[in-house]
């Protein structure tokens, strides 16, 4: 499998195995951490991720055979990929500021792309349908997420919602009870998501000290 594979198997969700030592330079560094520890899943437990990172190793290091032999740990590009993929996915809050960033679209579509009610339910119902990855009760940290959806729960009590799955945007057959447990959900979303690691490599420093 080759770069272009990997990319298409993240839309299709299908798991793609790929030999970091045949990738150019550019095309590693277009990988996600999960993608260079084997394409494991975001949501892999610490101990998946650790097995994930011995798997690595056992494949990349410098001294295995079929490694490059040209390069030392300290200067192979492909296991020096592996070892960072590796720090930040093992350490939760380095993984939440990753998480928080890493394979998602932020992009949102114009008012003179979606004048269409059509178009508009489409384009904006996707906006919020990707940004529930971030809703605080689907947060990495399971007891954080648990902490978030016991209090969801408990705010909820007494209301006559009956919906209980996620707030998506709806269309002009939505009853109007719906829009405004639909409001209610979006003004008031807490978010989990954490800049701090894209904030470091901006501003090229450790934002800890800052």
């Amino acid at each position: 499998a080759d770069i272009k594979d990997v990319m298409n198997a993240k839309k299709s969700e299908k798991l793609v195995f790929i030999d970091l030592n045949k990738l150019a330079a550019d095309d590693l560094d277009e990988l996600s951490y999960y993608d260079v520890l084997g394409g494991i899943k975001m949501h892999s437990t610490p101990e998946q991720i650790k097995r994930a990172f011995h798997k690595a190793c056992l494949k990349y290091h410098p001294d295995k055979e079929g490694a490059n032999k040209e390069s030392k740990e300290g200067d192979d590009p492909v296991f020096l990929k592996v070892k960072e993929a590796f720090e930040t996915l093992s350490d939760a809050a380095k993984k939440k500021s990753y998480d928080s960033t890493v394979d998602f679209d932020d992009s949102f579509p114009s008012a003179s792309d979606s004048m269409k009610d059509s178009v508009f339910y489409k384009r904006f119902g996707a906006v919020f349908e990707r940004n529930l990855r971030f809703a605080a009760e689907n947060d990495p940290d399971q007891a954080q997420a648990a902490a978030a959806r016991k209090k969801k729960n408990k705010n909820g009590k007494g209301k006559n919602n009956k919906k209980s799955g996620p707030m998506l945007l709806g269309d002009d057959n939505t009853s109007i009870s719906e829009v405004h447990d639909f409001y209610d959900y979006w003004v008031k979303f807490q978010s989990w998501r954490d800049y701090t690691l894209a904030a470091s490599k901006l501003t090229e420093h450790d934002t800890e000290l800052a």
